[in-house]
């Protein structure tokens, strides 16, 4: 798995072919068994109607990396939870897939998702339940964007109501690592 995220351009500094192509590019070269990128959102910068940044998005990665390797997704709050995003991957808020003998949870933790907090941390607990149940020496990876640790000073300390929701959940179902985007740093729990 490559893991990765935020690769929305930040006009006028630079764009999707500006930076975006040269991780893809990389990722290319240097990264042939990966099996699949991990993005954890904020793919792009502002959806409203799909957009030409969707364009340069696939188009940044879609020569040298995405042609080959699948992109599982994680919403970002500059998807702004578009219909784009969703008839773009076809994928649900949150989801879980297995790949060898690791699962990988998916989570939505933006703010949009909050009157759904608690039915999909109850799907949380069912989905690790069941895997543990199934596959108790496998690893469990999480993803979402918004990291509830953070050392980042726009964002001191993390979200603590992501913290406060999931971590012990995590903790409880022994999660081996949470992977997030959102602070343009690397952020990765455990």
């Amino acid at each position: 798995m490559v893991y990765g995220g935020d690769t929305q351009e930040q006009l006028p500094y630079f764009t999707q072919a500006e930076r975006h192509a040269l991780v893809a590019e990389r990722i290319a070269a240097n990264e042939p068994d990966a099996l699949f990128v991990m993005h954890v959102g904020d793919t792009v910068c502002v959806v409203d109607d799909g957009g030409d940044e969707w364009d340069r998005f696939f188009t940044a990665g879609g020569r040298t990396l995405f042609a080959d390797m699948p992109v599982m997704p994680v919403l970002g709050n500059h998807e702004n939870n578009a219909t784009v995003w969703y008839d773009t991957f076809g994928m649900p808020e949150w989801y879980s897939f297995d790949c060898g003998s690791s699962h990988f949870v998916v989570l939505d933790s933006n703010d949009w998702a909050t009157p759904h907090m608690e039915e999909e941390t109850a799907w949380l607990r069912a989905d690790l339940k069941e895997n543990r149940d199934k596959n108790p020496a496998g690893r469990t990876f999480v993803s979402f964007h918004h990291p509830p640790y953070s050392s980042g000073t726009r964002h001191p300390g993390g979200w603590t109501d992501i913290r406060e929701l999931w971590v012990p959940v995590f903790e409880e179902y022994q999660v081996d690592m949470v992977f997030n985007g959102h602070v343009h740093a690397t952020s990765v729990m455990w």
